[in-house]
């Protein structure tokens, strides 16, 4: 069983789909005082369904695949197994026998940093399922318990990493407690993709929830337009037009949403109710309660009072019971190679930056490669757009412009598509260098998701590079220049439609003020000339991000 399990741990999936195809036959363990209590009752001639019911609900891991196989044997498309006790029903004692006996069970190992942290993502979820059922707007009792169970799935893939890929997960943690990473980035960063995904496509392939499913999706999600809309509501803003109020009710009505929020605070915030995540989720569920901030803060504790009292583990102090104590600097273990009965600190051990060059002079009559070819480009971007046939012939004028007419060494162009970027063209790249060939998911947190939220221009450089440094993805950081670089986002419509790179290809080599000027300059003719409004962004975007 040991080597087993080394084998499984030593895989490295990379990517949605390697993950998925790793971890969609794996079983998720009970443990092994639920079957316990299972084949006690199997063995008494007494037993009834309905005895069977709170021993599962006592197990979310049982409650996930009872759920799961009664959808599976389900005929009527038309209708889900969405609660633990429906489950039951329409198992009965024979699928419910041997669904028991087919599942592997887990005793917990309190030495085992994986082992506790299994248990720890249930009682997360626990957790969530606990919120969102306190959250749900609507009072039919098969709505609730439908809200209830697709909070529990929403966590799924948080169960599974941490029972078959302890080590990758282990890594994830690292980024987060000691490189300041973003949580989303982090996951991105050393799985390929985010466990929302991970558990979104489990869920689906699983048979869970359906509203789970629907919960887990990033398109489902409100964005900063939409909920600014709620905030307004929320404080009784007369400005808010029919069709604005018309989206604003649909979202609060949303099954689906008060799983979102219930979650994200189960995930959020036991990094800390003070941080600016966390503050900022509070919010949102206050808008969406329409109830006084004090209020809300303590139906969100009395919510973890009872998920802490509800699931217990021994040995393990649940999140839940963990957001009601004195805010700490301990955290539950999450390295592999530390001693598992002793907390992590929080700390950030992140390698100091390497030593930086010196940045070149910024005076504004820094020389161009070639000043006329500049001037040209940039005379015909802005008065005889006629003269390009298409959009390609256009973005190619622009990298010349940036690479021949002001003089970086490497410029490339990235399009973003279908929430992602994708490579497009470049120019001043050696043979096989990877920055050309780099890709992103752009609903990961990250630089890049900014950059395709709205017009952005980034010169990152000796005195904003630690900060803005840690908004990057891992993968990106590992190829580009380590010093300084400027990013930016083209528009067309409305949406991010490119993203441009530009260097100065020597590690010792840094832009100016004056590149930033007229790179900023070029791009913003080039997205006029696309029939964009100006996008020149603010000049002081150059060290500000947010």
């Amino acid at each position: 069983m040991r080597h087993k399990e080394r084998m499984e741990q030593q895989a490295s999936p990379y990517g949605l789909d390697q993950w998925i195809t790793f971890l969609r036959d794996k079983p998720l363990p009970i443990h092994a005082r639920t079957k316990l209590l299972m084949r006690n009752l199997f063995d008494s001639p007494d037993a009834s369904l309905k005895q069977f019911q709170p021993v599962i609900a006592s197990d979310p891991v049982l409650a996930v695949h009872a759920i799961g196989l009664a959808n599976q044997l389900n005929r009527n498309p038309d209708t889900d197994v969405s609660t633990a006790d429906l489950a039951v029903a329409t198992l009965g004692m024979d699928h419910l026998h041997a669904l028991t006996e087919k599942l592997p069970v887990i005793k917990i190992n309190h030495q085992s940093v994986p082992h506790k942290q299994y248990f720890h993502t249930i009682a997360n979820s626990y957790h969530a399922a606990t919120q969102a059922t306190n959250l749900c707007r609507f009072s039919n009792p098969a709505v609730v318990n439908e809200t209830r169970t697709a909070a529990l799935v929403y966590g799924v893939g948080h169960w599974a990493l941490w029972r078959y890929a302890p080590r990758q997960m282990s890594e994830v943690k690292i980024r987060i407690y000691e490189q300041g990473a973003d949580t989303a980035l982090a996951e991105d960063d050393v799985l390929g993709c985010t466990i929302q995904d991970i558990s979104q496509h489990l869920a689906e392939s699983w048979h869970l929830s359906r509203l789970a499913v629907e919960a887990l999706r990033h398109a489902t999600s409100p964005d900063a337009e939409m909920l600014d809309k709620l905030h307004r509501y929320a404080g009784n803003n007369d400005n808010l037009s029919d069709a604005d109020l018309r989206e604003v009710k649909q979202l609060l009505n949303a099954p689906f949403y008060p799983v979102k929020l219930a979650n994200w605070l189960s995930l959020t915030v036991p990094y800390g109710w003070t941080q600016p995540k966390a503050l900022r989720l509070i919010e949102l569920i206050t808008d969406f309660l329409q109830q006084p901030p004090d209020d809300v803060i303590k139906r969100l504790h009395q919510n973890c009072l009872t998920a802490s009292r509800q699931y217990h583990i021994a040995g393990i102090l649940s999140p839940a019971a963990m957001l009601l104590l004195l805010p700490s600097d301990q955290v539950l273990s999450y390295r592999l190679e530390s001693p598992s009965g002793v907390s992590t600190p929080r700390v950030n051990d992140s390698p100091a930056p390497a030593p930086q060059p010196a940045a070149e002079p910024e005076a504004e009559d820094s020389p161009m490669a070639d000043e006329a070819l500049y001037a040209q480009i940039l005379k015909r971007l802005g008065t005889a757009p006629s003269l390009y046939s298409d959009e390609t012939q256009l973005l190619t004028d622009l990298l010349r412009g940036l690479r021949l007419g002001l003089g970086l060494e490497r410029v490339a162009l990235f399009r973003a598509e279908q929430g992602n970027l994708a490579p497009f063209k470049q120019s001043g790249f050696a043979r096989g260098e990877l920055l050309p060939r780099f890709t992103q998911s752009l609903k990961v947190p990250s630089l890049f998701k900014k950059l395709a939220q709205k017009p952005l221009a980034v010169w990152i450089n000796t005195d904003n590079r630690e900060r803005i440094w840690a908004e990057l993805p891992e993968r990106f950081k590992g190829i580009c220049h380590q010093h300084s670089l400027i990013l930016t986002s083209l528009f067309i419509d409305g949406e991010a439609r490119y993203i441009i790179y530009a260097d100065r290809g020597d590690a010792l080599r840094m832009l100016s003020r004056f590149d930033f000027k007229q790179f900023k300059q070029l791009a913003t003719a080039a997205s006029r000339c696309l029939s964009l409004p100006p996008t020149d962004p603010d000049p002081d975007t150059d060290t500000d991000t947010d």
